[in-house]
């Protein structure tokens, strides 16, 4: 099993600390979105930020990646789980993934929607899925006094420019998550028993 770069293509070469043997029965097509989706997004919850249960989680944008950080929030024991996007499709798609509550944030303020549902304390921690700093604001700003904020969406020249020093002093924090922060050989494998144990969807995301 090896990342998505080389996708499209009919060989490629790839070093052996990238490779992961998989069991046999496992679909490609499962393979495939382990190998980037699942990871990037179930593995910044459960590696990067470390969800406990009962914490409050949003995850921004719910497609591939989106709906594995839904499915490590649930998987964690999180509650809620507030799943925000601007399709109201991918959010019924969410809800079958682990999310409690959803919001769309072309009809309602998401900041606001958010504090109404943590009661007011702002959620513990905030996943970005997707690109554009306006959106790591917003996700920032959902956030707790003492809350998480994790990048995982990114594209290039992105600069923290709508942020301030002042932003952290409460003791907010702001990281980012490359490939969830995974140990491959061992973490995959062991997502790929959860799959086979019914306990984390990867046929329903295809």
């Amino acid at each position: 099993l090896t990342g998505t770069y080389a996708g499209f293509a009919e060989y490629t070469v790839v070093r052996e600390e990238h490779l992961c043997k998989i069991d046999e029965d496992i679909p490609m097509e499962v393979a495939a979105i382990v190998s980037c989706a699942v990871i990037s997004g179930f593995g910044a919850v459960v590696n990067r930020a470390k969800v406990k249960p009962f914490d409050s989680v949003v995850v921004i944008g719910a497609g591939g990646v989106g709906l594995s950080a839904i499915q490590g929030a649930a998987f964690s024991g999180a509650h809620p789980v507030i799943a925000v996007d601007i399709l109201d499709s991918k959010l019924e798609a969410a809800k079958k993934f682990g999310a409690t509550h959803t919001i769309n944030s072309k009809n309602v303020d998401p900041i606001q929607a958010v504090k109404e549902i943590t009661k007011g304390r702002g959620a513990d921690n905030v996943f970005l899925t997707t690109a554009g700093v306006k959106l790591k604001r917003m996700g920032f700003l959902m956030s707790g006094p003492i809350g998480k904020t994790v990048f995982i969406g990114h594209s290039g020249l992105e600069f923290l420019s709508e942020f301030e020093v002042t932003d952290v002093m409460s003791g907010k924090i702001i990281t980012g998550s490359a490939m969830g922060g995974i140990n491959l050989r061992v973490d995959i494998p062991r997502m790929l028993d959860a799959y086979k144990a019914g306990r984390l969807k990867l046929d329903e995301m295809i």
